[in-house]
């Protein structure tokens, strides 16, 4: 028995107490919830103290991520302060005080940050630059992205492979080339090689020696062989490409860190050194490792190929290994666990601390007949005698569709009929669909018990939903809306795939690609333009046959959409016509304006949900420019990839503390708890995408290249290609293997419930347990243990009722407090009309012209107030003929000085504003030089005018470029929009004082014009200083604006106001009532025109009556 205060010391356990025993090697099966973290930073800290190591530069431990490195570090100081404040002796205090100190450079990481530091120290051996980088997987991904078409590229213009080119679009269809199936089979085989520490040369000796010496395949051999060739020439291509990429750019990716560093280790010397330096090795999540990390590890801690003692500490749990398709296996904890016991120990954590006991023996009774070996979890004392709830399998029958039949009785339409039939068709199963898939039974069901667990006690932000994949999401979330569920959608799922977002991203992609028909049909249909399906087809025909988009929508003759393909024929045209002008952020931004689809989505339901996505996607482009090695062209790639490599979830309405429902991944739940926990979908075929998305090409690392063929009916089977269908049976056997593991994850997240909910299966004898429904009913056939889980008829919980609807509708999703504080605004909620500044200014100038520009439509307008120069976003040719636009000279200042602004250190004005106009104008076109000139007078006003604004209060911070909405008047229906260029903030006492900047870029010719346009701008003024007083905050706190500044950069002179606010609640009182006008009328004799001097330069004076 081991004293009572020893264990509090440690804070551990007796069972854990066994684990730390620091005198041997020591492997750890940690059970879920058993206090492994507890037991490592134990570990760490008995090490420590006890004297085995003289500092923290003697011990490693590595984590799985930064984040729990990170946690593993704050909880080893909380207990070396523990140290501290009980430690009377001086000398072991200040010990104490600098182990602390040594904390920050303590070798607590992953296995990628510790092999960076090996690699960094011992750089010249390895002939590299010290000073390189880490690329990103969605960096890396990217690249190779593009790399891999070049050099798909490269082999279909190469002689030498033309017969094996046509044999490949024999086997596979022209199609499989161009639209990218082989390039993302060529870019799977290529990351598996690297995964598994291979050359392309070891790749290719595997292959070649399965292919010979595999049974049943002589007279498919030649042709295999032909393929392995060249498909291997394309991946040497794509290694040569990419590391040469690397070399140019001075980058390293993960998989080479690891090669490196193990590199570095397999030299005697320096695996000497390191061996003596690091005397202690603690490694968490052991079943998560792959071989070559394996193998680093190896290299520090064993002699002669046996483990030194007292060196080595690991801790993981076969259960729990979830990351296979990461290349991670299981069974080399195993292996690792054996050579350990040579000269150590095994140890069990088998007390879970996280759940009730009615999960914790369900879960044994059921998992024990799963998975092999299985260590059974036992309560802890603090629970064993809770009478929790029983474990519930909730399951409905059931039922087909009538989309079922309808697919059955007109399928062959799809190869027969006409495009009028296919699209009616296409229409009506969709139709047919329609609230009657099981995925929307169960979101019913679902969204029932969620209510019903709010009855028994839980809170909303108790419970967790997880989901084996992202398929069903949008089913659940519809639901949880109609039933006024507040949820939040966590670890990478849902964003890439929410309709806004896709909406967005084809239209960006025509952009660049008006064959891609898919993304074209998807955009014309969507909330954007909203054309109809038939007129589509027409436009798409048109495309087809040659035609450019622009001339197809605008030949279309339809008067009861033509508004609609003239808006979009215009729309698309001249953000085509712009593209290669803008980086991805801005272009993005010009997106959005010219098709207002910021507003288009905040008047629709959950519009503020997809406003707020639409701003996550603008930050993700911005960080996709600052990386600085893309092109616009490639963002879409960049999107594709970031969506298989990110934890991308939406943009959060709740943050993770709000009471709110937590819908994620079980991936993405490993290592959290949960008072209750419901999975849905267990019924799903886990073999459905192995078995009807076979990939055609792919690398297994015991059988090298591996292909799909056809059989004698000209159809894709495995059995066609006997080496394809070993490893397509080896695949399935560990899709579901695997999903076993992944199952028990999710089970063992539950603290006090835990649900299961699928439709009903039965389960036969010797059937494949291919779904979560199947194997947890074989569980409960095997255990024999009827009454182990509640069983609950589904349908029974859709019909039940409850009397406190009101009080749900309480928690509904809204832009609650707890969001509010994330914001720099206080939005409020989808305004009715949408106004702006420059609109009013327009309308209050001539109401006639409003109406030709704004109601009619009119856009093309040409020269629009030529004379004045007011409105800044209508083009026109500069005095020194030079073909841009005032807008665009207006982008480019706001851009130089948005820039300057967040780099005064390190700012080259000269170098920036070059670069910037080059985006615009190439330097050899007509005009640059005196554009050049322009913008450099407009700096140097800049300047000027700054030289001459003295301030004494302290500047804390600049914002930049910064978009706002709001209502006019409290309770007003009309929203107003805008962008400010800067916003000076101080700080003054505890209070935040402000001061607005407006950049104008008008030609100043006199005085007099000069306050002309400060008293039409200063409205400006007004509307942003409410703005930021209304909206904007800083620690939660608002901010007074104390100043207004007009900067007229032509000229170098200001204008300050200061406004009171009965002048401001007069003017937008004004401001309202013209756009309540705007918002009633619509007929050209409802709005006059002025009458004024301008007439003559209007461009509709023509049609002016």
């Amino acid at each position: 028995m081991i004293e009572k205060d020893i264990l509090d010391q440690y804070e551990v356990n007796e069972e854990q107490f066994y684990a730390i025993d620091i005198t041997k090697n020591i492997a750890v099966n940690a059970g879920a919830g058993s206090g492994k973290t507890r037991v490592l930073t134990a570990r760490y800290l008995r090490l420590l103290k006890e004297g085995a190591a003289d500092s923290v530069d003697n011990i490693v431990a590595i984590t799985f991520t930064e984040k729990a490195a990170l946690e593993m570090k704050e909880r080893i100081r909380k207990l070396i302060d523990i140290e501290i404040q009980k430690s009377s002796d001086i000398n072991l205090k200040n010990k104490w005080k600098k182990i602390k100190e040594d904390m920050e450079n303590s070798h607590i990481s992953t296995i990628h940050s510790f092999c960076d530091g090996i690699i960094r120290e011992n750089y010249n051996l390895l002939g590299i630059d010290p000073n390189y980088s880490i690329i990103e997987d969605v960096d890396k991904g990217t690249v190779l992205d593009r790399i891999t078409i070049e050099a798909i590229n490269d082999i279909i213009y190469d002689e030498n492979f033309s017969e094996a080119l046509k044999y490949l679009i024999e086997l596979y269809d022209t199609d499989f080339i161009v639209a990218g199936g082989l390039k993302d089979c060529l870019l799977s085989c290529y990351f598996k090689i690297k995964e598994c520490g291979y050359d392309i040369e070891k790749a290719k000796e595997i292959s070649k020696d399965v292919l010979n010496d595999f049974p049943g395949v002589d007279s498919i051999k030649d042709k295999i062989s032909t393929l392995q060739q060249t498909i291997f020439a394309m991946i040497q291509k794509i290694h040569e490409s990419y590391e040469k990429f690397k070399l140019e750019e001075g980058y390293l990716d993960f998989n080479d860190l690891e090669i490196y560093a193990l590199k570095l280790l397999r030299n005697k010397e320096v695996s000497l050194y390191y061996k003596k330096r690091f005397k202690y090795f603690l490694v968490d999540e052991f079943q998560d490792i792959n071989e070559i990390q394996k193998n680093i590890i190896y290299n520090l801690v064993c002699d002669d190929n046996n483990i030194e003692e007292r060196k080595i500490f690991i801790v993981g749990d076969h259960k729990q290994s979830i990351y296979g398709f990461r290349g991670t296996d299981y069974k080399i904890f195993k292996e690792v666990s054996e050579k350990i016991k040579k000269n150590g120990e095994e140890r069990f954590l088998s007390t879970c601390f996280r759940s009730q006991p009615n999960i914790i023996n369900a879960v044994n009774e059921i998992f024990v007949h799963l998975l092999t070996p299985y260590e059974s979890l036992k309560p802890s004392d603090e629970n064993k005698n809770i009478e929790g709830k029983k474990v519930e399998l909730i399951s409905y029958i059931k039922q087909g569709s009538k989309c079922d039949d309808y697919w059955k009785d007109n399928k062959e339409l799809l190869k027969k009929g006409s495009k009028e039939q296919v699209l009616e068709f296409l229409q009506n199963l969709i139709d047919n669909t329609k609230g009657e898939l099981k995925f929307d039974i169960e979101a019913k069901i679902l969204a029932k018990r969620i209510k019903k667990l709010t009855k028994e006690g839980f809170n909303y932000k108790d419970i967790a939903v997880l989901l084996r994949s992202r398929t069903n999401l949008s089913n659940f979330e519809d639901e949880f809306i109609k039933n006024d569920i507040p949820y939040c959608v966590l670890g990478g799922l849902g964003f890439f795939e929410k309709q806004e977002i896709i909406d967005i991203m084809n239209l960006y992609k025509i952009l660049f690609d008006e064959k891609d028909y898919l993304s074209l049909f998807a955009v014309l249909r969507s909330p954007i333009f909203s054309i109809s399906d038939s007129l589509i087809v027409i436009i798409i025909e048109k495309i087809i046959n040659g035609i450019d988009i622009y001339t197809a929508l605008s030949s279309i003759d339809c008067k009861d959409e033509e508004n609609c393909i003239k808006r979009a024929a215009l729309i698309i045209n001249k953000l085509k016509n712009e593209r290669y002008f803008y980086n991805a952020y801005d272009l993005l931004k010009r997106i959005i304006k010219e098709t207002n689809y910021d507003e288009i989505l905040l008047s629709q339901p959950n519009g503020f949900q997809k406003f707020r996505n639409l701003e996550k996607l603008l930050n993700i482009a911005l960080e996709f420019v600052n990386k600085d090695i893309y092109s616009s062209k490639e963002f879409p790639a960049y999107i594709r990839v970031l969506e298989n490599y990110s934890e991308s979830s939406e943009a959060l309405l709740d943050t993770e503390d709000s009471d709110a429902v937590k819908i994620l991944t079980i991936h993405a739940s490993k290592g959290l708890e949960f008072k209750a926990v419901i999975v849905p979908c267990m019924s799903k075929d886990l073999t459905y995408n192995i078995i009807y998305n076979k990939p055609k090409i792919y690398f297994d690392n015991n059988l090298g290249i591996v292909f799909l063929m056809k059989n004698d009916k000209n159809e894709y089977k495995p059995e066609a290609n006997p080496i394809y269908n070993e490893f397509y049976k080896k695949a399935c056997e560990r899709e579901i293997e695997d999903s076993k593991r992944l199952l028990y994850v999710a089970a063992t997240r539950a603290k006090e419930y835990l649900g299961f909910l699928g439709y009903e299966i039965d389960v036969k004898d010797n059937d494949i347990l291919n779904s979560f429904m199947k194997q947890i009913k074989y569980g409960l056939k095997m255990c024999s243990k009827e009454d182990l889980i509640e069983k609950i008829d589904g349908k029974l919980l859709i019909d039940e009722k409850y009397d406190d609807e009101s009080a749900l509708k309480e928690n509904k999703i809204t832009v609650c407090d707890s969001y509010k504080k994330m914001l720099r605004w206080n939005y409020d909620i989808i305004p009715s009309i949408q106004s702006s500044i420059s609109r009013y200014l327009l309308y209050k100038e001539c109401n006639r012209k409003y109406f030709f520009q704004y109601i009619a439509g009119i856009k093309d307008t040409g020269n629009i107030l030529k004379g004045l120069d007011l409105h800044e976003d209508i083009n026109y040719k500069l005095d020194d003929n030079t073909d841009i636009s005032a807008s665009v000279k207006g982008t480019i200042i706001h851009r130089i000085l948005e820039k300057m602004q967040n780099n005064k250190s390190c700012f080259d004005i000269e170098h920036e504003a070059e670069k910037i106009i080059k985006e615009f104008l190439d330097s050899n076109d007509f005009g640059f030089e005196t554009v050049k000139f322009n913008i450099k007078k407009y700096i140097e006003g800049y300047f000027k005018i700054e030289s001459s604004i003295n301030n004494s209060l302290k500047k804390v911070k600049v914002e930049t470029e910064l978009s706002f909405r709001y209502p006019v008047l409290e309770n007003s229906s009309i929203y107003i929009n805008g962008v400010i260029d800067r916003i000076d903030i101080f700080k003054d006492k505890d209070s935040y004082k402000a001061y607005i900047i407006d950049y104008k870029s008008n030609r100043i010719d006199n005085i007099k014009r000069l306050n002309e346009l400060a008293e039409y701008y200063k409205y400006q003024l007004m509307i942003y200083k409410r703005a930021v007083e209304r909206l904007y905050r800083i620690d939660n706190r608002n901010v007074e604006v104390i100043g207004n500044y007009l900067y007229f950069l032509d000229c170098g002179e200001y204008r300050f106001f200061d406004f009171k606010d009965d002048e401001i609640n007069l003017f937008l009182k004004e401001f309202s009532d013209a756009f309540s006008y705007i918002g009633t009328y619509d007929k050209l004799e409802d709005y006059s025109c002025n009458m004024s001097t301008h007439c003559e330069n209007c461009d509709f004076n023509y049609i002016c009556i």
